[in-house]
């Protein structure tokens, strides 16, 4: 019995690590123009509803990692790097806003893309900000999914990280003013419909607010109504925008929770993840 035990014991075999798509940990030296660079922001300081926004990348990685999963959403991991966590003060707005522009900044430069499972709006301005001292500033345009516009009045001097209700207002100054810039559209429908495409050649970064889903689909701590997006609609995103010059994308607004019915919320999103990664990869500098 007890030999049994120790040949049994001799294999096993630790669970590798969790990452994004089950994709290799690197960082700024493994990056380049054929990369999606995977990242998350363990923040959500500065959401306007309930809090645990700052776990969406933590689950992201736990449930796009795993085998079966990866197999149903028919995603590999080429050409995908995990890079990590970006660095975060939390209680320190400025300092916050600072780095989180650095960092970003760090990883446009490279000529890959970013994906960011970031924990909040919030924080989106930084993250442009980072975007925009990377590439053409001047022909950077936002496009925001999201049930709400978020445009209460923002200092345009103040930190870069702000309360979610006033993300939208400051991320206009981060783009010098240009409000035509900033593209709002509050279901899927409304882009595959309306457009989403003021220029068809500009750098162009998209945020998607997981606040979009009917709540069958996902908890975003923010009460919008009946109705919403299915996942296929938000997944529909991604062909929309094949051939754009797509240098970021963000997803927001997801709260996991970590129950078994939390899971499957959780991997309604990872689709939506799924296929907006796969469309950064298709994009090129």
């Amino acid at each position: 019995m007890k030999e049994q035990l120790a040949n049994q014991q001799s294999e096993r075999v630790l669970r590798s690590q969790a990452t994004f798509f089950g994709a290799e940990v690197g960082d700024l030296a493994d990056l380049g123009s054929d990369k999606v660079a995977c990242c998350g922001i363990f923040c959500d300081h500065f959401g306007s509803g309930e809090p645990g926004g700052r776990f969406f990348a933590r689950q992201l990685r736990y449930c796009s990692s795993d085998a079966w999963t990866r197999s149903a959403l028919s995603i590999d991991a080429d050409n995908i790097v995990d890079v990590g966590d970006l660095n975060v003060y939390p209680l320190e707005p400025v300092r916050l806003g600072d780095v989180l522009r650095e960092q970003v900044g760090q990883i446009v430069k490279t000529g890959a893309r970013p994906f960011i499972a970031s924990g909040g709006y919030g924080l989106t301005p930084a993250i442009i900000a980072g975007v925009s001292d990377a590439v053409d500033s001047s022909e950077l345009e936002v496009i925001r999914l999201s049930r709400f516009r978020d445009r209460d009045d923002a200092d345009p001097d103040g930190p870069l990280v702000v309360p979610r209700s006033e993300a939208s207002s400051r991320l206009v100054h981060v783009l010098e003013g240009r409000e035509q810039s900033l593209q709002w559209f509050p279901n899927c429908g409304a882009v595959l419909h309306d457009g989403g495409h003021s220029s068809d050649k500009g750098p162009c970064f998209l945020s998607v607010d997981a606040d979009i889903l009917a709540p069958i689909y996902g908890d975003a701590g923010n009460y919008g109504g009946l109705g919403g997006d299915r996942p296929g609609d938000a997944q529909g995103l991604a062909d929309h925008f094949r051939g754009r010059q797509i240098v970021g994308v963000e997803m927001t607004g997801h709260l996991p929770s970590f129950e078994l019915h939390g899971r499957a919320l959780t991997n309604f999103t990872v689709a939506i993840c799924a296929s907006l990664v796969d469309m950064l990869r298709g994009v090129r500098q």
